[in-house]
């Protein structure tokens, strides 16, 4: 599902006018109007939180499945380069082909698109088919690279609103504070996806998170 963080990121503004009706409300000791506004600085935090994971987890698939179209793509140009040629070669090669596929997915769900699927799994030592198929996954590679750039700049988005919010040094307690080292956390988690983006073992983790 497409999530836009535009809708639920709040200016930093708009917190800081929380968090100062949280001090002056606290003064004036009135309780239920500081509670008010200290939940409402909480609901930003947590949603927050939410779509930031959301981003992380739809970047750690694309990123899964890039790791299987890669071993794809190395099939595909061995058939490409080398058929007609050996039958047992061709046959192993195109059992990976399958292989790859079938381990491409995120609880029991295919992670490659079905017309993609469909081009691999027909006869693709028939003359003409794997460049076929090659000419598709080029378009999905296309399509990953649009989707991680609009996916890493909303994650950028929320991040500098978070060090927007960080910089504020408002008075968080409870859950709030809990939100706040949960986002740091994430974001710590996502620092390591950008650096080591084809490692399975980060992109396993931060999908299981």
């Amino acid at each position: 599902m497409q999530i836009n963080s535009d809708a639920i990121i709040q200016d930093a503004q708009k917190l800081r006018a929380s968090s100062e009706d949280i001090r002056s409300y606290k003064a004036g000791d009135q309780g239920t109007r500081a509670a008010l506004a200290a939940q409402q600085i909480e609901l930003t935090l947590d949603q927050m939180n939410v779509n930031l994971r959301t981003h992380q987890q739809t970047v750690a698939r694309l990123q899964l499945e890039t790791i299987g179209l890669d071993q794809i793509e190395k099939n595909l140009n061995f058939i490409i380069k080398n058929n007609p040629g050996a039958f047992d070669d061709l046959k192993r090669v195109v059992t990976e082909v399958q292989s790859a596929i079938e381990a491409t997915r995120y609880q029991q769900q295919y992670l490659i698109p079905r017309n993609l699927r469909d081009a691999l799994y027909a006869d693709i030592l028939l003359p003409g088919m794997a460049q076929d198929a090659m000419q598709m996954l080029g378009q999905r590679r296309e399509e990953i690279e649009k989707n991680l750039k609009n996916e890493f700049a909303q994650i950028s988005r929320i991040q500098v609103s978070f060090e927007n919010i960080q910089s504020l040094n408002m008075p968080l307690e409870g859950r709030a504070q809990s939100v706040v080292e949960e986002l740091a956390k994430q974001l710590v988690a996502q620092q390591k996806l950008v650096q080591s983006p084809m490692d399975p073992t980060t992109v396993m983790n931060l999908l299981r998170n």
